[in-house]
């Protein structure tokens, strides 16, 4: 047991001291890299330098050789676009002044079309008349409606909206200031109309109700009174189907006093006399 207790001590120590040698290794690597960094970043640089430098030159050179020919492209091609000017300018003249003659030949035909169809629509007899109404009524609805699109169209009705506001606040203050006096006086007048009117609505009210009261009365007696004449004088006169008789009336008077004599008369076939 000892032996092998031993041995594993030495195993363990021999590991320790590898792991420190693999670590003194990586970090002398370490820094032969940091060491040979700065001379390989300088010879980098130099040689982009070098290259950015040269790439730079041959461009001022491109741009320069291109502006040497400028002048001499700009004075060729002024020269040939003032040649093809010359030779295109007469042609376009031509061409516009026969467009224009077309134009004006086609505006006289127009207007002859025009003034012939006016004096079929518009003889001369009534022309004079049917031209006062245009003025009078066809032209200041037209030019209303003008307006009116003009408002709509350019926010004009914002300019006529704040000139509105702008006079109505000193009408507002005006107003205001008339109103106070006006209501001051209003709330004294009123106070005593008020009391006025209270006093005299009392005695006023119970005169009402007492004489709605004996209207009342008079009106229900009245009422009965009418409705007992009334219904005697129906009871009287009132009739009734005759039994028996078909689309016949008779007196209910009548038959209730003797309904026996009606039914043998009835049996008898005897006509309705009463």
């Amino acid at each position: 047991m000892d032996g092998t207790r031993k041995l594993l001590l030495v195993e363990k120590i021999s590991e320790v001291t590898n792991l420190g040698d693999a670590k003194e290794s990586i970090r002398d690597f370490l820094l032969q890299i940091l060491l040979l960094l700065p001379h390989f970043l300088e010879n980098t640089w130099g040689f982009l330098a070098e290259k950015v430098s040269q790439v730079l030159l041959s461009i001022r050179d491109f741009l320069l050789q291109i502006l040497l020919l400028l002048p001499h492209f700009l004075k060729n091609t002024w020269g040939f676009l003032a040649e093809k000017l010359n030779q295109v300018l007469p042609s376009i003249r031509d061409f516009l002044l026969q467009k224009l003659h077309l134009l004006l030949h086609l505006l006289e035909n127009a207007w002859g079309f025009l003034a012939e169809k006016l004096n079929q629509v518009l003889p001369p007899e009534t022309r004079s008349h049917w031209v006062h109404v245009g003025l009078t009524l066809v032209l200041p609805i037209a030019l209303s409606l003008l307006c009116l699109y003009c408002c709509y169209t350019f926010h004009l009705y914002n300019c006529l909206y704040c000139c509105c506001k702008c006079l109505s606040k000193p009408l507002y203050c005006c107003c205001k200031c008339l109103s106070k006096p006006l209501y001051c006086c209003y709330k004294c007048l009123s106070k005593p109309l008020y009391c006025c009117y209270k006093c005299l609505s009392k005695p006023l009210y119970c005169c009402y109700k007492c004489l709605s009261k004996c209207l009342y009365c008079c009106y229900k007696c009245l009422s009965k009174c009418l409705y007992c004449c009334c219904s005697s004088v129906r009871g009287a006169d009132k009739m009734m189907k005759a039994p028996g008789r078909s689309g016949e009336f008779m007196p209910r008077a009548l038959f209730e006093g003797n309904p026996r004599v009606y039914f043998l008369g009835l049996r008898a076939n005897k006509p309705l006399v009463f």
